[in-house]
This record gives structure tokens, C-alpha cells and sequence, in this order.
């Protein structure tokens, strides 16, 4: 019987032996624990998290943000900017104060069976990023939603996700291509495919990957690589599930899904006329950001260089201290976590009886290590590209961002007032300031307040 341990804070009716009943009949052990006060240590350890209303504040966001505890809030009324924070953190629904103790535990046990560890559901989901958007993957499968984006720069796992995507829809098909490797003449014949005498070369009839995928998903890698009338025809598959083979003029039915990536910023594409706007609406009806690895938490960090020390072949390896300091604070912005396990494998070449130190470090590293460094790099956004252009005000935004990621990697998810005492700001001038980076679509609300607290 596997044990669970409950938290109840605040004001909630709770009939012990009716919950253990509950869980029980489910093979669950549940201890439970009241409290009529919030204290952060209360939560530590916990499975289940029942608090009212009346708790939630912006200390009661920050301590639930440190835990992967389910929570389930009791009340009639919630403010939106204190739930919103919440359910990005755990809680996942809200009851009326006159929930009986009979529905709440039925609702709680319903809703955590219904979610599975991230290990349990791809047991190579390493780091909290990835584990994040295979939870995601897994709830969008039970839905209505047929096109999922991932976007974030190379290197950042979004080859991880697909095959986390092809491992949950098992025994359906994810069929992959890579657009940026395609020729533009060949993109329509590789995704629809073509008929016998279609063109020159095309000596007999071709099953193209929208066709191979039929009942299944299709992988589109660098999607803002498609030619403009492939991009068309794809938004015809994804508006009426129709297609046609190039040369034929007989659609044909496809039932398919999407999921799409690339590490090209697409509304600056959608600006240039070279990606479509209303395919880019259909094929985001769901995002997943990838964060680079200098924007991710240092504990994140050390739990992928422990995964990458003992995935291999030739046993397992030890890390010194040393090395350990000059690969957190590395910035990594050439590759990301493919560039850190390269650096991992290269090390290893070097090792003294599977110790690796800074004697093991590769030569690039070392020279980039003798070099002065800015404390944030804006490189990633492409700012210094000939073919770049935006106006001084979007240039500053782009900074902010990197600023607000560089401080959530060093110290974790930060209070609006903590932030703005860092960067020396007033509290309203950064709210101002935030406000901005989503009113002109820098980024959304949802992923700026997995980074900061957008109250208090």
C-alpha cells in the first residue's frame, strides 16, 4: 500500500477517517496533518496540500512553488492574480466552502490518480524543464488539443520531448522530419507526397509523412523553414484535414496532429512576411518554452551533468568540486544541454580513475574561461545577426528578459520586490515594465510568472 501524507491549513473541514477511507479503497495509506496557520515548513515533504481561501497570500505562492505537492483550494472566492501563480505551481482546482467532506476527499483522490509522476509516465525525463513539459504532453493527449510548439533555443531538449511524445502515444506513430534539411523543391513531396509523373523524377506514386502518420503525429523540427506554399498547404490539413498528393487534384482526408518546433523567434518571421500568421495560430494551441540552460535553476543544472556522468558505457564517474563550480557557472549558449553532455563525454577522455577535474576540461572551455565574460549574454537573441533589426525599445525588453532569467537561475523564483531591488528599480516601474514584455508579446504571462512573483 503506498503511503501519502496530507496537509490541511486554514479553515477546512476534514473528516479524518472518511479520507482514509477514500484513499484506502485505492491502496493508499493516507496520513493527514491540520494546521490553522500557514507555516512554509508544514509543507515539506507532502504529497496533498488542502488549504482555504483565507491563507492564500504571496508567502503561501512562494513556499507551494518549492514543492511538487497537489493542491486543492476550499472557497468562494479566490483573487485571479493569487490563483493564477498557484495552479502554475500544483493547485489544480478550487472547491466552494460548502463541499461536503465526502466530495472533497473523492475529488482529491480522483485528481491525484489522474497525475502521474513525470519518471513514471518517460523514464528518461531528466531535470525539472523536461519532466515540466512531458506533464504537460501527457494532459494534452486526453484533450481536444491537435497541434502542440515547442520553441527554445538549440540544444534545449526539444528532441527529448518529441520522443517522450512517440513513448506516450504508444502504439500510435510519430512520424519526424527535419525542415531546415529538406530542399524547398522537395518539402511538398516529402510531407504530402506526389503521383507517378508529378515531375521529372517522380517515376511512381510517393506515400508522403502526413499519409504514413494517418491516426498518429507529425514531428515538423524547424518548422519556420517551410516554403510559403508548403505552409499553406499545411494550414489546409490543419483547418479541414484535407491535402492533395502534388500533381493530383483530388484532396484526400488525413487525421493527423501536430507538433512543431523550431529555435527561430516566429513572431519576428510573421513581421518579415516569411512565415504565416494563421498557420502560426494553428499550430500553437499549445506551447511548451524550452528556457536555456543559463536561465535554469543550478539544481536542475547538477542533476543533468549527474544523469550525463552515469549514462554511459564504461561505468560511473566522479566530478570534482572544482569542475562542478566552472560547469554551473559556464553559460552554455553555444548548445545548451547538448553542449553540456559534449563537454561531459569530451571529459572523460582525460579522467584519473573516473575522476573528472579541471584537468579534464576541454581546451575551447578553458580558453573561453580566459576571456572577461558579461554576466548576461543576449546573444541567444539573435541581437547581433547582420539580418537583425528591431527598434532600441525591443532591444531593452530582450535584456529585461535575460536579466529576470539570469536571477531565477541564481536565486529561484523571486517576489516582484525582490527583483526590483536587484535591478534597482521601484517596484511600479518594473510592474510597468513586465506589463509591457506581454502587451507586446515579448512573452506571456503564464511563463513570466514561473519566473517571478507577478505580485508583492
Amino acid at each position: 500500500m503506498q503511503r501519502l501524507s496530507l496537509v490541511c491549513i486554514g479553515d477546512v473541514s476534514v473528516d479524518t477517517e472518511l479520507f482514509q477511507e477514500y484513499f484506502a479503497i485505492s491502496d493508499y495509506a493516507l496520513s493527514i496533518e491540520k494546521y490553522s496557520d500557514f507555516q512554509a515548513d508544514t509543507l515539506v515533504g507532502k504529497d496533498l496540500i488542502l488549504l482555504s481561501a483565507g491563507v492564500c497570500d504571496a508567502d503561501m505562492v512562494e513556499a507551494i512553488s518549492t514543492e511538487r505537492a497537489l493542491a486543492l483550494i476550499i472557497g468562494d472566492e479566490v483573487a485571479v492574480e493569487t490563483l493564477l501563480p498557484l495552479i502554475q505551481q500544483g493547485v489544480v482546482d478550487v472547491l466552494p466552502s460548502s463541499a461536503k467532506p465526502d466530495v472533497i476527499a473523492a475529488h482529491m483522490l480522483a485528481l491525484f490518480k489522474g497525475s502521474a509522476s513525470p519518471d513514471k509516465l518517460y523514464p528518461h525525463a531528466v531535470g525539472e524543464t523536461i519532466q515540466g513539459a512531458v506533464l504537460d504532453i501527457s494532459r494534452a493527449l486526453s484533450s481536444e488539443i491537435r497541434s502542440i510548439h515547442l520553441y527554445g533555443e538549440t540544444g534545449t531538449g526539444k528532441e527529448v520531448v518529441a520522443q517522450a511524445l512517440a513513448y506516450l502515444i504508444r502504439p500510435s506513430k510519430l512520424v519526424s522530419v527535419n525542415c531546415a534539411v529538406i530542399q524547398t523543391s522537395l518539402q511538398a513531396s516529402f510531407l504530402f507526397g506526389h503521383c507517378r509523373g508529378a515531375f521529372t523524377d517522380a517515376v511512381m506514386d510517393k506515400v508522403g509523412l502526413i499519409e504514413q502518420a494517418e491516426g498518429g503525429w507529425v514531428f515538423l523540427d524547424e518548422v519556420a523553414c517551410l516554403h510559403a506554399d508548403v505552409q499553406a498547404a499545411l494550414l489546409r490539413v490543419l483547418e479541414s484535414g484535407e491535402y492533395m498528393r502534388v500533381g493530383e487534384s483530388k484532396p484526400r482526408r488525413a487525421n493527423v496532429k501536430f507538433l512543431s518546433a523550431t529555435n527561430k523567434a516566429i513572431p519576428l518571421c510573421i513581421e518579415r512576411g516569411e512565415f504565416r500568421a494563421d498557420l502560426w495560430q494553428r499550430l500553437r494551441e499549445m506551447e511548451i518554452y524550452l528556457p536555456p540552460l543559463r536561465a535554469r535553476r543550478i539544481v536542475e543544472i547538477e542533476e543533468l551533468i549527474a544523469h550525463f556522468l552515469t549514462a554511459n558505457n564504461h561505468g560511473k564517474y566522479s566530478l570534482s568540486e572544482s569542475a562542478l563550480s566552472v560547469l554551473i557557472n559556464y553559460d552554455w549558449s553555444g548548445g545548451n544541454v547538448r553542449e553540456l553532455r559534449n563537454c561531459l563525454r569530451s571529459m572523460t577522455a582525460k579522467d584519473t580513475d573516473g575522476m573528472l577535474t579541471v584537468r579534464s576540461l576541454p581546451a575551447w572551455l578553458l580558453k573561453s574561461l580566459t576571456k572577461p565574460r558579461h554576466k548576461l549574454d543576449v546573444s541567444s537573441a539573435n541581437i547581433f545577426h547582420d539580418s537583425y533589426s528591431a527598434p532600441f525599445e525591443v532591444l531593452t525588453q530582450l535584456l529585461l528578459l535575460r536579466c529576470i532569467e539570469e536571477n531565477f537561475r541564481r536565486y529561484g523564483r523571486s517576489s516582484l520586490r525582490q527583483l526590483a531591488e536587484r535591478l534597482s528599480l521601484s517596484p511600479n516601474t518594473l510592474s510597468r515594465k513586465l506589463k509591457s514584455l506581454i502587451d507586446t508579446n515579448q512573452t506571456s504571462l503564464t511563463k513570466l510568472n514561473s519566473y517571478v512573483q507577478m505580485r508583492g
